[in-house]
């Protein structure tokens, strides 16, 4: 749908797992309950806004939208949308600096106000010969992931009920080119997505968390992000 910063938008509107919680060990003087969600994690990334930064996130987009660390989240906020050309983005990113063939993500997401239209709460990425990645989509008719290679959309609908507004809900995805390309994802530990890709393109991996792409017209969004892990390899 949208990627970061330098995404076109196209298609569908925009153009744009098993994430590693093992628990580390704490020092005998530390309690368990002074750990924060990140300091439990070992990953290659891991974020959880307890200090109320975005560490080495950046901003990927704020068109029509802000963003802000509060309560030690991530609030992500879209303005109202008039027109079918509005775009709306508030995501920071993480990018790696070296090439991947695997990108795993993980981040509790939790829907507090929605608008119309269908907004992209999650993405992982390669940034190499072409965008390639795949993207979690909220619709409240049915949520979906498409994969995207540039600007080449094909959607791969989750079957079940959308995600219950209000309540916080663990979104995983899980891209690997390696041998048969194929993706997996995850809602709250369940296995909604199991299906080989259609691209196989590699680069540089990328993760997003916030509302990444968001097309109008529609009323204001608000997603709140946090305890987001990235994985790579």
């Amino acid at each position: 749908m949208r990627l970061l910063g330098a995404l076109v938008l196209a298609g569908c509107g925009r153009l744009g797992f098993e994430a590693a919680h093992a628990p580390i060990d704490a020092a005998p003087s530390t309690p368990d309950a002074a750990l924060t969600f990140c300091q439990h994690a070992d990953a290659d990334v891991c974020i959880d806004f307890d200090d109320g930064l975005t560490g080495n996130w950046v901003a990927g987009g704020t068109m029509n939208g802000r963003y802000v660390v509060e309560n030690g989240e991530l609030v992500s906020t879209i303005d109202p949308l008039a027109t079918a050309t509005d775009i709306g983005e508030s995501f920071l990113l993480h990018q790696f600096s070296t090439p991947g063939v695997r990108v795993t993500l993980s981040v509790d997401v939790r829907l507090e106000q929605l608008g119309q239209g269908d907004a992209v709460i999650a993405q992982v990425r390669f940034s190499g010969a072409q965008r390639h990645g795949i993207e979690y989509v909220y619709a409240a008719s049915g949520s979906y992931v498409e994969e995207f290679r540039d600007s080449v959309f094909d959607v791969y609908p989750i079957a079940g009920a959308p995600l219950s507004v209000g309540q916080r809900h663990r979104i995983e995805l899980d891209m690997d080119l390696r041998a048969t390309p194929h993706m997996k994802v995850r809602e709250n530990g369940v296995l909604v997505l199991d299906t080989a890709l259609l691209g196989s393109s590699a680069g540089n991996p990328r993760a997003t968390a916030g509302i990444v792409f968001l097309r109008g017209p529609s009323a204001t969004w608000k997603v709140h992000s946090d305890n987001v892990v990235v994985d790579v390899e």
